[in-house]
């Protein structure tokens, strides 16, 4: 996490945040299917881009619902 944001000094302002909102796109998708029921499939249809839980303010009220932030 540190080497990340290490990293963060290079780059522009708006590059910065567009890192740092991606990197939490993707802690909360990870958090939120630690702490769901493993998908049967291979391709969980709940993460996908167009399923409920594929853009990130919906990742954000999933994760704060279940009480993971």
């Amino acid at each position: 996490m540190m080497a990340f944001y290490g990293k963060l000094g290079n780059e522009s302002d708006r590059a910065a945040v567009i890192l740092v909102a991606a990197r939490l796109d993707e802690m909360l998708r990870v958090a939120i299917t630690h702490r769901l029921i493993p998908c049967p499939t291979s391709q969980d249809d709940l993460m996908r881009s167009d399923g409920p839980l594929g853009m990130f303010s919906s990742r954000i009220d999933a994760a704060y619902r279940l009480g993971l932030i």
